[in-house]
């Protein structure tokens, strides 16, 4: 059994946008089974191979390692050791069709090549050249969530940077991606804002018929169960999910964030904020002068620490 082309779907956007939750509702479809983050086509970029049309045992073992170490328990022992005793020369998209199939398998028994495959990784909106050059009639969906909304939720969540302008340097960088791919290939990348998903269905019946698919919307009772079912055993915010409903998380950025700092992004961000059809923050001109400094102040702070550290 392989996986055949043409049955994959990427699911992609800037971490914290809702890539988890249009995971969950993909899979709530019977034809449609996933897997947890790989983060693969990242840590293939990162080894910076020339040639993808072959790779020996030692550059497939490194990948194996680097999927290992980063996503403890995802590749369970059986499958390892069979993707590592491969050997002599396999070309790149080979092997990692082999490793989605296998972790396909491990996750869900029942997958057959009748399936399709879908992987969502937040990070691989860096890598939408590598996916498509190793599966090049893939589907990739692109979800957008309002940038404070985003941003106060990285912040809230792994906090490490306090800077908004080198968070919102990372949103755009993102953005940027995705934007490009859309333009070269127009048929092969969908994009989807968060905020329609949790208005209503409609949207994503559109979604389910650009992906040949029927939605039903009754299928999204079972939610939870699929939370669950993508979880590894360090991340418990997806396991600890309960609602078997689409919750409404948007706006969380003025439980998160001040209003200026939410106008200082709009400001950083107008033009992409604009080609979205989102609205900028507006707050009063003592608040603004006020959050300008302290932005200043900080991004400085940011990257004298980050240039110290090289």
């Amino acid at each position: 059994m392989t996986i055949k082309e043409g049955q994959t779907i990427f699911v992609v956007g800037v971490p914290r946008s809702g890539t988890t939750l249009l995971q969950a509702i993909l899979t709530t479809h019977p034809s449609i089974i996933s897997i947890p983050e790989t983060h693969v086509f990242r840590f293939i970029d990162d080894f910076k191979w020339k040639d993808v049309s072959r790779t020996d045992q030692d550059e497939r073992r490194q990948l194996v390692e680097r999927v290992s170490t980063r996503m403890p328990g995802l590749i369970g022992a059986a499958n390892k050791t069979d993707l590592l005793s491969m050997t002599g020369e396999v070309a790149l998209h080979t092997f990692v069709r082999q490793l989605f199939l296998k972790l396909a398998l491990q996750y869900n028994p029942t997958y057959s090549d009748q399936h399709i495959l879908l992987e969502k990784t937040p990070a691989h909106l860096l890598h939408l050249s590598t996916i498509k050059q190793l599966f090049p009639k893939s589907k990739i969906v692109h979800i957008v969530r309002f940038p404070p909304d985003v941003i106060s939720s990285v912040q809230d969540s792994f906090g490490k940077v306090n800077s908004l302008i080198a968070r919102s340097r990372l949103w755009k960088k993102g953005i940027e991606h995705g934007v490009k791919l859309k333009r070269r290939l127009p048929e092969d990348l969908y994009e989807i804002k968060y905020e329609d998903i949790v208005e209503g269905p409609e949207c994503l019946v559109d979604l389910f018929q650009w992906l040949g698919l029927d939605f039903e919307e009754a299928n999204l009772m079972s939610l939870s169960e699929k939370y669950r079912g993508l979880a590894l055993r360090h991340e418990t915010w997806k396991s600890d999910r309960q609602a078997d409903q689409i919750e409404n998380r948007r706006d969380k950025w003025k439980e998160r964030m001040k209003v200026e700092e939410a106008w200082f992004l709009s400001c950083l961000l107008r033009k992409e904020m604009q080609y979205w059809g989102y609205e900028p923050v507006e707050t009063h001109f003592y608040r603004k002068m006020d959050i300008i400094v302290k932005e200043i102040f900080r991004t400085s702070r940011y990257y004298l620490f980050e240039k110290s550290r090289k």
